[in-house]
C-alpha cells in the first residue's frame, strides 16, 4: 500500500505543477513545487538523488515552460547538489530551519534563473524579477512544511538523520 501513496503523491505534485497552478494565475505567488522537492531530496537522500531528481525534475519543466531547453535542468541539477552539500556540513532536524534553508536554496535558483535570462536576452525590468524571485522563494519556504510532513509520513525521508 507504501508504493501506491507513493505513486499517488508524485502523480499528484505532476498534476498539480504542471495544470492546476498555471490556471489560478498566481505569477507573483506561484511555487515551485518541483524544485522544492529537488530541494528535500538533496537534504534528506544526499548527492546522488538531488542531482538526478533536480535533473529530471528539471528536464520535464523545461519540456513544458522554458525557453531555453535544459536551463531548468542545470539549474536544479545545481541546488540539488547545492542542498545535498548542506546536509553534509550541518545537522539540522528542526523543521522551521529547513524552510529556510528551502527558501535558501529557491533564492539560488532565482539568481541562475537570472543569469540564463540575461544571456538569453529575455529583458525584463530588474525589480519586478527581484521581487519575484523573493515571493517565490518565501512561498516555497512556506510549502516545503507541509511537504516534508507528508513526506515524513510516507516515509521517503527519515524523520531524523541518522549520519
Amino acid at each position: 500500500m507504501s508504493k501506491f501513496y507513493r505513486c499517488l503523491f508524485a502523480v499528484s505534485i505532476i498534476i498539480l505543477q504542471f495544470s492546476i497552478l498555471p490556471r489560478i494565475n498566481l505569477t507573483l505567488f506561484e511555487p515551485d513545487l518541483l524544485l522544492v522537492l529537488t530541494i528535500i531530496f538533496g537534504f534528506f537522500h544526499g548527492i546522488e538523488t538531488g542531482c538526478l531528481f533536480g535533473f529530471i525534475s528539471g528536464l520535464l519543466m523545461d519540456v513544458s515552460t522554458s525557453i531555453l531547453l535544459g536551463s531548468n535542468a542545470f539549474i536544479f541539477t545545481q541546488i540539488g547538489l547545492s542542498a545535498a552539500l548542506i546536509r553534509e556540513r550541518f545537522m539540522i532536524d528542526n523543521i522551521s530551519i529547513q524552510s529556510i534553508l528551502v527558501g535558501c536554496c529557491c533564492l539560488m535558483a532565482g539568481l541562475f534563473k537570472v543569469v540564463f535570462q540575461r544571456f538569453s536576452a529575455i529583458t525584463e525590468p530588474m525589480p519586478s524579477v527581484v521581487l519575484t524571485i523573493i515571493t517565490q522563494a518565501v512561498v516555497n519556504a512556506i510549502i516545503s512544511i507541509p511537504l516534508i510532513v507528508m513526506l515524513t509520513r510516507l516515509r521517503w525521508i527519515p524523520e531524523r538523520r541518522s549520519d
